[in-house]
């Protein structure tokens, strides 16, 4: 077979260069990229740029067992792994350049979370109170009675539908990590694009659209990105938080996973819940019914120990929540809130400002470490 890959075997620890959207992280000048796809728990698919001086990349697998499949110059070898694996991969871009890529298996993420600085509550530094639209917004009025969104909430009591309204969205949108969010956010579009053939939606897009239907109810609700302290790490998850009126908190559900977490008593629990049970190593009930594209349970352990504890090191959600709250367009402005632990990488400036030239959208962001503010009730 010819191949521009040759494997050796060797036991390596490092960590990997890459961008991501949703980091504070930069980019230098690139002339070489690398994608690879791994299929594990979840779809993971990391495209790496590298400086015209690099001659190595580092590679590091969260999981342990799946497959990795690396991608250069329009040739592909697919690799089986566990945790006691790790390889060198010698891609030849042409006859002088050699870059060999390193495959190991990371450390538990859940010490690096158990490892996190408290948030601060002291920390008083602005951000914009969080808004919500109403249930009478022209768009959610159309899009509640387009679907029948009430029907499929049922008559039960406010937990059950909540939750019946995650199950329609599981159920009627695959997921599908590496299709990328669609440029018209909101849930009439994508529900759309969905029933007329596309394969899948990413985290973000199952995350807009139940966001919305919640809305559309009454409920507060909000989309949230969950994120590893790595900012190189472009793999990252997007779940909702909606507001319990009878409770009077915050509950996380997960629509990719059909997912929610569970006190003893039965109540369901919030992002920050979820978070703190991982750190102290106190229990969390994972809903039996908790499944992946109807294909396969999502198990208990992998999800919380490695997944979740992953990406619940820092959070970012807009300060909106709305109908097409991240659709872009000219002279539009979103704004974000971001909490970091006190000891993550970036905590200055206070607000910064990027802007999108080819949709001529300006996003503002703001830090925080005051978890209490980040979650304020609505």
């Amino acid at each position: 077979m010819n191949s521009i890959f040759s494997v050796l075997l060797l036991l390596i620890a490092s960590t990997l260069y890459a961008s991501s959207a949703y980091s504070d992280g930069t980019t230098g000048m690139t002339s070489r990229t690398i994608e690879i796809v791994e299929d594990s728990l979840v779809y993971r698919s990391k495209r790496f740029s590298l400086p015209d001086d690099a001659r190595r990349l580092e590679y590091a697998t969260l999981y342990c067992k799946g497959t990795v499949k690396i991608i250069a110059n329009n040739d592909t070898v697919r690799v089986p792994y566990d945790k006691t694996t790790s390889g060198e991969f010698v891609v030849n871009y042409d006859d002088k350049t050699n870059v060999v890529v390193e495959l190991f298996y990371e450390s538990d993420p859940l010490l690096t979370l158990q490892n996190a600085c408290d948030f601060d509550r002291q920390d008083l530094r602005y951000i914009p109170p969080f808004t919500y639209d109403s249930a009478n917004h022209p768009r959610l009025i159309a899009l509640r009675e387009r679907y029948k969104l009430d029907e499929i909430a049922g008559n039960g009591n406010e937990i059950s539908r909540i939750l019946n309204l995650m199950h329609w969205v599981h159920n009627n949108v695959k997921h599908d990590g590496s299709m990328a969010m669609l440029e018209s956010k909101d849930a009439m579009s994508l529900l759309e694009e969905v029933k007329h053939g596309r394969r899948g939606l990413d985290c973000r897009g199952l995350a807009t659209i139940l966001n919305e239907c919640y809305l559309s109810l009454g409920y507060k609700s909000r989309i949230v990105s969950c994120l590893p302290k790595d900012t190189n790490d472009r793999e990252y998850h997007v779940v909702n938080t909606v507001y319990s009126r009878r409770w009077q908190k915050w509950m996380m559900v997960d629509a990719t996973h059909d997912a929610y977490f569970m006190d003893r008593n039965g109540v369901l629990m919030s992002i920050g819940e979820v978070r703190e049970r991982l750190i102290h190593g106190r229990s969390i009930a994972l809903n039996p019914e908790a499944n992946w594209n109807r294909t396969s349970s999502t198990e208990s352990g992998n999800y919380l120990n490695f997944y979740l504890a992953k990406n619940l090191y820092r959070f970012v959600c807009t300060v909106h929540s709305g109908f097409g709250t991240e659709q872009r367009g000219v002279g539009k402005t979103i704004e974000y809130v971001r909490l970091n632990p006190p000891d993550y990488y970036y905590q200055k400036p206070d607000r910064f400002e990027s802007f999108d030239g080819r949709s001529g959208t300006k996003f503002v962001s703001y830090r925080t470490n005051n978890d209490c503010m980040f979650w304020q009730l609505p």
